[in-house]
């Protein structure tokens, strides 16, 4: 099996054997299974279910960043402005190359952070590891939340992860009245121009970035 990266993720390549070829397409099939159509989300296709189940899979439903890597962004584009000077512009990760922004604010989401400064060539501050939310927060966000707070969505709090409301790079906060609970999924879709709001009732929207009206149903 190979793995190459590409501009648009790694594709991977390669060939079992019978017996375990039979084994790996039954589990992945049976783990995979259809995306109930609802709202404005679009249903995912069958490969694109594949891929999750895989990765669900080995890395238990919640994903994790990867382990000791280094990561080069510039202030501006981790705020999600857009650049003025594409020359000075960087979302690359050390040994690999360019990848989209919001890959590295899903990472952020579990990640200890080690800052580094620079002026040109000059380091100015190296910082200290700070994670972005404690083991305490989290337990009391599974009490609180149960899981996936997106409406309709049954993903437990194991299978989820703790979101920013008000993105951390945006200056959110990281307390228990801006965190919620999401599941994978719709963490990735939240970095992706998704929005979660929550209305004077207490009643969570999930809504699409091309129709901010839409909502799905209830909590």
């Amino acid at each position: 099996m190979t793995l190459s990266p590409t501009l648009g993720g790694v594709s991977i390549r390669g060939w079992f054997n019978p017996a375990m070829g039979l084994e790996i397409k039954n589990l992945l099939e049976n783990y995979g299974s259809p995306d109930p159509v609802r709202g404005t989300e679009i249903p995912r296709t069958k490969a694109a279910r594949t891929a999750a189940a895989l990765y669900a899979l080995l890395f238990g439903e919640r994903g994790e960043a990867p382990k000791n890597i280094d990561i080069v962004i510039d202030q501006d584009t981790m705020a999600g402005h857009w650049p003025t000077e594409l020359r000075t512009v960087r979302s690359d990760v050390d040994g690999y190359g360019p990848v989209p922004c919001s890959l590295i604010r899903s990472w952020l989401t579990e990640a200890v952070l080690r800052r580094v400064v620079m002026a040109g060539s000059e380091v100015l501050d190296l910082g200290r590891g700070t994670r972005l939310a404690t083991a305490t927060q989290k337990r009391a966000l599974r009490h609180r939340d149960g899981g996936c707070v997106i409406p309709d969505c049954v993903r437990p709090p194991r299978w989820s992860d703790a979101h920013h409301v008000i993105p951390y790079a945006n200056g959110g906060a990281t307390n228990l009245k801006d965190l919620v609970l999401v599941c994978r999924r719709h963490h990735h879709m939240l970095d992706h121009g998704w929005t979660l709001a929550r209305d004077p009732e207490g009643v969570w929207h999930f809504n699409s970035p091309t129709d901010p009206w839409a909502t799905r149903g209830p909590p």
